[in-house]
């Protein structure tokens, strides 16, 4: 990733519903308190065309979102830019500006210009909730997942967000689809 071109990116988590398990640890593990529901949680990277670069490894629902950042480390491109939430707050790679909103304190408003920012701020993460509700395109991820094999769950994600890298990439998946098509009846008449 330190490779790329872009210079400011958004890191956002996002959740997949589950089944509830049937043991009592799983379930207290797996159980996201925030969502009030039994969820899988990833994090994903992407930039201002919501092309998603990288996506994290599933876990649990009840990991914070900083301690699933602590655990796949990031390889930006020094002198970019990362814009995170607060559920990231202490989240800070090497060598990256890091752009998170204000944090009310206990015993203090926030000032009005911190107001605003939180504001703007706000308008711009925008990029990275349609990206993540672009992965919930398919619907194994936005409804119920009841796919109990990790693996298989986790190929689910990694063909969601291809699906969306080539969405968002602007290529007609229907045309590429009948392409292949004629391509493939093309060659079978070639062998015959």
């Amino acid at each position: 990733m330190s490779k790329l071109p872009d210079r400011v990116f958004w890191l956002d988590g996002t959740e997949t519903p589950i089944q509830r398990n049937m043991g009592q640890d799983a379930q207290e593990e797996d159980f996201s308190g925030k969502q009030h529901g039994h969820r899988l949680k990833n994090l994903t990277l992407c930039i201002a065309s919501q092309h998603i670069y990288f996506l994290s490894s599933t876990e649990s629902g009840s990991m914070h979102d900083k301690a699933i950042a602590d655990l796949d480390p990031l390889d930006l491109p020094t002198q970019s830019v990362l814009k995170q939430d607060l559920g990231f707050l202490g989240h800070a790679p090497a060598g990256v500006t890091i752009e998170i909103p204000f944090k009310k304190s206990k015993n203090r408003e926030l000032t009005f210009s911190q107001k605003l920012y939180n504001q703007l701020f706000s308008a711009t993460r925008v990029i990275v909730e349609h990206a993540n509700s672009g992965l919930k395109r398919v619907r194994m991820l936005k409804d119920v997942c009841r796919v109990h094999d990790a693996v298989v769950r986790d190929r689910i994600r990694v063909v969601a967000c291809g699906l969306h890298n080539l969405r968002v990439a602007g290529i007609d998946i229907d045309r590429l689809y009948q392409t292949s098509s004629r391509l493939q009846a093309y060659l079978v008449t070639k062998s015959e």
